[in-house]
């Protein structure tokens, strides 16, 4: 039996899940059953029409019950810890300066401010700020910032960045600012795990053993996350096979309690852009889009209740055989700011290495 029969008898019988026009079974699924595409990640199929064209991102009202969505939010209640950024280790430090002085040794002041803003994604950095870096490293008479002076301080520049990056006044222009937690598939109604295993076209064992469980974010007044990818950059030859499994192929991102004003998703060079950028354009693009962070342009999607929105953080091959290792660039969003209320979702993530798991399963079975 070809993948879209088995797809279809699953879904049939679901109630509104499978009965309604344009409902959530019809979303995803094989585009054929050839032994080129039976394998192949679930594809848009074009039955709902897409918010834009690249990436694909389609929005499925009502896909979670009110009951199911208070349950996830429940569920994760007593779990939320901080998701601010911040700046690990001094591996992680180095690798800022180095990318702030770019080749140079020393920088203006005003020069160092505006760069390390920039990568940094606070965009309300003073040369105040900077001037208190130096005291605090034993260059307060300097009138230009030294890389050497920096590197051999470390522990005193991550002090002040953990600082800069948590005072008030800089707390709403962080790049991320929230409380996550995550849920394993057994703190999650098993109608939800139904509802996304006839989404995907996968069976519900692929839902629970995914290689990253739901993460829940909650968002207050005043929070928010800037531009991102939810994938990697990886090409296979540069990484592990293990850490190429760990690739989001898909995005599948749950609304359990809407704000009341603000927090929409924002897509910013969706449907604009034209083309296949160098990476470091979308790496410029990228900066720039969390400074700014207008949630302006591009395509923006309101957030409801119970709605999902949906979107895969890969192309698909050529070939017809599976997904590309480079990420969809155009993918880039953003968690625009929560003005009122609270924001909570659920993220899930599909990734690489399940995917491929139930593929190779769905051959075998093909092949007896």
């Amino acid at each position: 039996m070809c993948i879209r029969d088995r797809y279809q008898r699953r879904v049939r019988g679901k109630g509104s899940l499978a009965m309604a026009p344009g409902g959530v079974g019809a979303i995803l699924t094989m585009v054929a059953c050839t032994a080129a595409t039976e394998c192949l990640a679930p594809l848009v199929s074009g039955a709902i029409p897409a918010l834009s064209a690249s990436p694909r991102v389609m929005l499925v009202p009502g896909f979670l019950s009110a009951t199911e969505a208070e349950m996830l939010a429940h569920a994760a209640s007593g779990r939320f810890q901080k998701s601010a950024t911040s700046m690990a280790n001094h591996e992680t430090i180095s690798h800022l300066l180095d990318s702030v002085f770019d080749d140079d040794e020393t920088m203006a002041i005003a020069g160092f401010r505006e760069a390390l803003a920039e990568e940094l994604d606070v965009p309300g950095l003073t040369d105040g700020d900077v001037r208190r870096l130096l005291l605090a490293i034993g260059e307060e008479d300097g009138s230009e910032v030294r890389l050497v002076a920096l590197e051999t301080a470390l522990p005193e520049v991550r002090e002040w960045l953990g600082a800069v990056k948590h005072s008030p006044e800089h707390t709403h222009k962080h790049t991320r600012r929230s409380e996550t937690a995550w849920l394993g598939s057994e703190l999650w109604p098993r109608s939800v795990v139904s509802k996304l295993s006839a989404l995907l076209a996968l069976p519900e064992d692929a839902i629970i053993s995914n290689q990253e469980p739901l993460q829940v974010v909650r968002y207050l007044p005043k929070e928010q996350y800037r531009c991102h990818h939810d994938s990697t950059l990886w090409e296979d030859a540069e990484h592990s096979p293990a850490e190429v499994a760990r690739q989001r192929v898909l995005t599948a991102l749950m609304v359990l309690k809407a704000p009341e004003s603000g927090g929409s998703t924002w897509f910013p060079y969706a449907t604009n852009w034209t083309g296949t950028p160098e990476l470091r354009d979308w790496d410029h693009l990228e900066r720039k889009c969390r400074v700014n962070a207008s949630c302006q342009g591009g395509l923006v999607v309101p957030l409801e209740a119970g709605s999902l929105v949906v979107w895969l953080n890969h192309r698909p091959e050529g070939s017809g055989r599976g997904f590309e290792a480079q990420l969809d660039f155009s993918t880039l969003h953003s968690g625009c700011l929560v003005e009122e209320g609270q924001k909570i979702i659920g993220n899930f993530w599909l990734t690489r290495g399940t995917l491929e798991k139930y593929c190779r399963a769905r051959s075998k079975d093909r092949d007896l």
